[in-house]
């Protein structure tokens, strides 16, 4: 759905683009440059996001295009308002990006503390398996 939104968005900016410029090398450049974009972003889009993190313990899982993946976490960046989580599952990068006025705050702030705390970070040990 996001992916349709953001394709059909490019669509007044090309109206735009081809109204409002008259010399055709222009609006070619403008429509190669419109294309590739919205090309980029759909490429972005189809790799879906983590949508949702599950921790018991000292294991991590992640459920990525659907799939729940176990993960150990490798490293965080945590403030009040924002947190960047970065794991890896069976090799691969992920990045958890979360936002305080995007998540419960309850379970913002109870994900705040385990990280800083109680993590495998905190204590020093590097697999969250």
């Amino acid at each position: 759905m996001l992916r349709r939104v953001v394709l059909l968005a490019h669509l007044p900016v090309l109206a735009s683009v081809w109204l409002l410029t008259g010399d055709s090398w222009r609006v070619l450049a403008g429509v190669a440059i419109l294309a590739a974009h919205a090309w980029w972003q759909d490429r972005r889009l189809a790799s879906s996001p983590i949508s949702a993190l599950s921790i018991q313990g000292d294991r991590c899982r992640i459920c990525h295009a659907g799939q729940w993946l176990d993960a150990s976490l490798h490293s965080a960046t945590i403030f009040a308002w924002f947190t960047q989580i970065r794991l890896t599952s069976e090799g691969k990068p992920y990045h958890l990006f979360l936002l305080a006025d995007n998540t419960d705050p309850d379970a913002f702030r109870r994900l705040r503390i385990w990280l800083r705390w109680d993590s495998p970070l905190a204590t020093g040990h590097q697999n969250a398996h």
